[in-house]
């Protein structure tokens, strides 16, 4: 038998950890077949794997010690499995990390100028009613003092994004419901982070964090971490983006046309990501910044200066769904067994949870009663921001090293407060989640019946400005014609024009490969037919200056003019004549300028109509 301690903890660690993620995994089977989506059992399976395992473990070998002594050799559970939680538990605030920044897409300059009453109302009303309601509850209702009581208000203002981020994900859900809530979300995590990190100073640490100089010089380390983290991120997914490494080596197009395929570049971005989020976590947490700031910040400026398809890449099912579960597990093995049979600090959780719930709830339905355009708005937004593992959440509990008794007791209740959290407000944002699907996709049947009723029979004649609406983009950036069609479908569905991105891109390139829609002049239109929509839909979109795509055009230059064309799959007619409008206007002297210069002034439709 080998006795190296060290040999022994490593393989008792990987044993241990191998457990937690197969029980997440089983669990969140489970209660995803109940219909309960997957999170509830993945916390419960990482609480079985760790805390409940443990316990009945360390009570089986206190009852039997020949047991324990048998397996000291190869298992020495009671020092390593804090040992291996311990070491593991790094990958929270990264993966925390990667969702915040993952929605930061919605951050846009026009997006945040069309939603910013409604979210920034929504984020007042939530945090204001989240603040007041915990911190007076606890002052009154406990004994954890003021400080301490005004420290939990400011971490009830926060919202967990990764239900949410993860049942909009899977079911493809864009447009103003998905803004606001990530609107609201990045105000929630920038003022619960920077708040908190005051107070805490302040109470706990004797007051340095309020010394101007100190927090001028932690903003100015902040802004160059963001600066330098999308400078990488950018730098690296740009380089994914380009597909020459293949080009003029590989031969046969089919290799070729495997190897440009989806897959490929959108798992490379996906790893630039985390390894350039996992460095800006690294370098804020040494040099003592609230660390989620500049993850937010890098996207921030990530979605105003480059192109949707880095964001996108993020939602890939399988591969982030690996990386849910683990952080989900985590969650499960860091509730306290002896904190839940422990009267103090169940009664601190459950004011905290009830207390924050029905100050999210309440503000949430004011804002939406004031600002939502849609009456339905009110039943299923505010169940978006019931769960309560934020940002701040895990620094408190990856990183919390202070002495204070009262702080100590109050981060004991918090794990299960925000556990529970998670577990009532996951199936609630599933449900939510879905209704709100399915209201967007019976709106385009509506639409598209009344258009239908209202469509003459004689269709050649489809006017320009129902075929683009305002869906003109001004100076993006692209690399390839993958990386363009992606990005022009994406903006289809931000709109709600299509209900399933994927096989719109999947049909599109699949008629790429049939010839190039590189029709010369520096212009492509990519195009396809789809059961998907019902009336023909497109998007023009214009490359930034200076640059241009290699499209394989028919004159051999690069494009620097796109227009992505949707028609109906059952009427070929439709598409026929909808093309020719469009071929016709770009034969017509000074269009392409025009548009773009109408798309400048907000003006799309109106110059559209007399054209």
């Amino acid at each position: 038998m080998n006795n190296d301690p060290n040999l022994v903890r490593i393989t008792s660690q990987i044993l241990i950890v191998g457990v937690l993620i197969f029980l997440a995994y089983v669990g969140g089977r489970i209660s995803r077949r109940f219909g309960l989506g997957e999170i509830i059992g993945q916390i419960l399976g990482g609480f079985v794997g760790g805390p409940l395992f443990m316990t009945y473990s360390k009570k089986i070998a206190n009852q039997y010690p020949h047991v324990e002594e048998l397996l000291r050799w190869s298992f020495p559970l009671r020092e390593v499995h804090d040992f291996a939680i311990n070491s593991f538990v790094f990958f929270m605030p990264i993966y925390l990390g990667v969702i915040l920044f993952s929605i930061t897409d919605e951050t846009h300059l026009d997006r945040i100028k069309e939603n910013w009453r409604f979210s920034s109302f929504n984020f007042l009303a939530q945090s204001a009613l989240a603040f007041g309601l915990v911190s007076c509850a606890l002052y009154f209702l406990t004994d954890l003092g003021w400080p301490i009581s005004c420290i939990a208000g400011c971490l009830a203002v926060g919202t967990s994004p990764c239900a949410a981020f993860i049942s909009m994900s899977r079911r493809q859900v864009e447009g103003k419901f998905k803004t606001v809530w990530s609107q609201t979300m990045v105000l929630e995590a920038m003022a619960e982070i920077f708040i908190v990190f005051l107070m805490v100073s302040f109470f706990v640490d004797g007051g340095q964090a309020w010394d101007l100089r100190f927090i001028g010089k932690s903003f100015i380390i902040i802004a160059v971490i963001s600066i330098v983290g999308f400078w990488l991120i950018r730098t690296a997914a740009s380089n994914s983006f380009s597909s020459d490494e293949i080009k003029g080596v590989v031969n046969d197009s089919k290799l070729k046309n495997l190897l440009s395929s989806d897959t490929i570049p959108t798992v490379n971005i996906v790893f630039v990501i985390w390894s350039v989020i996992a460095v800006i976590v690294g370098i804020s947490l040494g040099l003592k910044v609230p660390f989620m700031l500049p993850v937010i910040f890098a996207g921030v400026i990530t979605a105003n200066v480059h192109n949707q398809y880095i964001f996108d890449s993020l939602r890939i099912q399988d591969l982030m769904g690996f990386f849910h579960l683990i952080f989900f597990a985590l969650l499960g093995v860091h509730l306290d067994v002896d904190t839940l049979l422990s009267k103090e600090t169940f009664n601190i959780a459950l004011i905290y949870f009830v207390m924050r719930l029905i100050g999210k709830l309440s503000g949430g339905y004011l804002s939406c009663s004031i600002f939502a355009t849609r009456p339905e708005a009110k039943k299923y937004l505010p169940l978006l921001f019931v769960p309560n593992m934020g940002a701040t959440g895990v620094a408190f509990i990856v990183l919390h090293q202070h002495n204070n008794p009262l702080l100590d007791t109050f981060i004991n209740s918090l794990v299960p407060a925000f556990i529970l959290s998670e577990i009532v407000g996951a199936p609630l944002i599933n449900w939510s989640v879905k209704r709100w699907k399915q209201i967007l996709i019976d709106d385009k049947q509506s639409q598209a019946q009344l258009e239908n009723s209202n469509k003459s029979s004689d269709i050649e004649k489809i006017p320009l400005e129902s075929l683009f609406h305002d869906r003109v983009l001004l100076n993006v950036e692209l690399r390839t014609k993958e990386d363009a069609i992606k990005m022009l479908c994406s903006e289809l569905m931000r709109n709600g024009d299509i209900t399933d991105l994927q096989a719109t891109i999947s049909l599109v390139l699949e008629r790429e490969k049939l010839s190039s829609t590189g029709i010369g002049d520096e212009l492509a239109i990519p195009h396809c037919r789809s059961a998907d929509v019902d009336y023909p839909m497109a998007v023009f979109a214009y490359v930034r200056e200076g640059e241009s795509i290699d499209w394989d055009s028919i004159d051999g230059a690069g494009v620097r003019y796109i227009i992505l064309l949707v028609s109906p799959l059952n009427e070929p007619q439709m598409h026929i004549e909808a093309m020719k409008n469009i071929t016709k206007c770009l034969m017509k002297e000074g269009f392409i300028e025009g548009l773009h210069t109408a798309a400048k002034r907000k003006s799309t439709r109106e110059w559209l109509k007399n054209q």
